[in-house]
């Protein structure tokens, strides 16, 4: 047998074991990253499109008048009804709003979770999504964070 055909062969052999160990560290490493997975992407796109209806169907909007008008419990009441309905029990999630007067002061602010009784995990990956709304003379922002 040719002594350099077996070289060149134990050399390929070599060579494509490390590719072969390189490629699947780089698999390990990319779906052990917590923002790369598709599944991370689904929720925090599901939490903008969230926050997105609730302000554009009137709900924020609703609630916040009911807030100030004192109707506390009718207001959050509201706002956590749109978001089970959206979520369906499946996340954990707290609602911040916070409303500003035309010279930019703090006028209301509220936030609600759900569960009631949860708070912000710290362990697991909490996504979180802000968006501006606008009701009468007054703007807000209104932030939902959501984790599982």
């Amino acid at each position: 047998m040719n002594k350099r055909g077996f070289i060149f062969s134990y050399d390929a052999v070599v060579a494509l074991s490390i590719v072969v160990v390189f490629i699947a560290f780089l698999t390990y490493y990319v779906n052990s990253f917590p923002y790369s997975s598709f599944q991370n992407y689904e929720v925090i796109r599901s939490t903008s499109t969230m926050l997105d209806t609730m302000i554009a169907s009137g709900n924020v909007e609703q609630a916040v008048e009911e807030y100030q008008a004192g109707q506390r419990v009718q207001a959050q009441q509201l706002l956590m009804n749109s978001i089970k309905s959206f979520y369906k029990n499946k996340y954990h999630f707290k609602l911040t709003i916070k409303v500003y007067d035309t010279s930019g002061h703090l006028a209301t602010i509220f936030s609600s979770y759900y569960p009631m009784a949860s708070s912000l995990s710290k362990t697991k990956n909490t996504y979180s999504v802000s968006n501006i709304f606008f009701t009468g003379n007054e703007y807000g922002i209104a932030q939902l964070q959501t984790w599982a």
